[in-house]
């Protein structure tokens, strides 16, 4: 495999796994604000706080799930092009090598 298409390939699992995190804290941003606001407000019953981490647990399998696809389509173009790139190069070889025939 070509070392561009790895580093690219690395590129992409990087971005996924700095996205995943940033999910991540952006979700426990959330959780710590509902902390404080039930810590203000008494009424937040143990029902509504599972409901609101049962939205934030959706979302983030929503935001995974559209990052996770876009990564694999850019790996699949990434793969396509690689081959495109090898099979020029076999039809280039092939007629310089008819060529000189």
């Amino acid at each position: 495999m070509a070392n561009w298409l790895k580093e690219e390939l690395a590129q992409s699992e990087e971005i996924l796994k700095n996205s995943i995190k940033l999910a991540s804290s952006e979700i426990n941003t959330t959780i710590e604000k509902v902390g404080r606001e039930l810590s203000e407000q008494r009424r937040f019953t143990k029902d509504d706080l599972k409901e609101l981490v049962d939205y934030a647990m959706t979302s983030l399998d929503e935001v995974i799930d559209r990052r996770v696809s876009k990564a694999r389509k850019e790996i699949t173009l990434l793969i396509l092009v690689s081959f495109a790139v090898v099979m020029a190069g076999i039809v280039v070889a092939w007629i310089i090598f008819r060529a000189k025939e």
